[in-house]
């Protein structure tokens, strides 16, 4: 069974022969499709900034 985001890849036309399914499912891959300035990553963590943040909403979320 295809994961959504590698399936949403494949539809969009991404170069995938070199990444797997199971790529999206491993913790701390960046997927990098394009070269800088337009390059789009994917990755499948959070960094720490990002991860604070939506902290941070969650609480502002739940005390309004």
């Amino acid at each position: 069974m295809l994961n959504g985001s590698f399936k949403a890849l494949m539809q969009f036309g991404a170069p995938l022969n070199q990444i797997s399914v199971n790529n999206f499912v491993t913790k701390d891959v960046v997927f990098q499709i394009g070269v800088a300035p337009r390059r789009i990553d994917i990755r499948t963590f959070l960094s720490k900034a990002q991860t604070l943040i939506r902290e941070t909403l969650s609480i502002l979320t739940l005390n309004i």
